[in-house]
């Protein structure tokens, strides 16, 4: 065997060093997700209660990423005990039989300093829809703070039906809003 087939076969035999993104376990006692709606002309902040959500992530190697949310419906709190109770029911959420919504990453990207995107998918109300988180992730000693944002049409969602589909009472664009801590897992 001559050098260049010994070097080409020991090349092949040392292990590839992959890129592995830190796992982030998300504090839920101080994380928040939270939405903007406006009902009848008047804005109003709800949030949910019970979500968790997987993040595996190093800022310096986002494409190595992937966040997955998932999100149960039925813990919502609209700050409203009408809205409260009519959230969960089958022209809404539709809790009964799809009990979460789930957001799946596909793509992460760098947008800036600090600043990245998470292209992914959301499922909600058994529909399909492409989904664009913009997201800030600040970490220090182990610990990340992580602010992030997106619009949704809930229309898209067969979220709001019957009367409520147009929007005349009740807006189609909702704004969303996540605040996560996190630690990172040590391996």
């Amino acid at each position: 065997m001559n050098l260049r087939a010994f070097l080409y076969c020991l090349f092949l035999w040392l292990p590839v060093q992959q890129v592995e993104a830190n796992e982030w376990l998300i504090n839920k006692a101080t994380s928040r997700l939270t939405f903007e709606a406006t009902q009848t002309g008047t804005k109003f902040t709800g949030h949910f209660t019970d979500f968790t959500a997987d993040v595996f992530f190093d800022p310096a190697h986002p494409k190595t990423g992937t966040i997955t949310a998932t999100i149960w419906l039925a813990s919502v709190n609209a700050g409203d005990k009408q809205r409260n109770s009519a959230l969960p029911a089958t022209e809404w959420f539709a809790t009964e039989t799809f009990p979460t919504a789930v957001f799946t990453s596909e793509k992460i990207t760098a947008a800036g300093p600090n600043l990245f995107q998470a292209k992914g998918t959301l499922t909600l109300k058994g529909a399909k829809q492409p989904v664009t988180l913009d997201f800030s992730f600040e970490e220090k000693s182990g610990k990340a703070h992580i602010e992030a944002t997106t619009s949704l049409n809930r229309s898209h969602f067969g979220v709001g039906t019957g009367p409520w589909a147009v929007g005349k009472w009740v807006a189609l664009n909702v704004d969303i809003h996540i605040t996560l801590n996190a630690t990172r897992r040590s391996r």
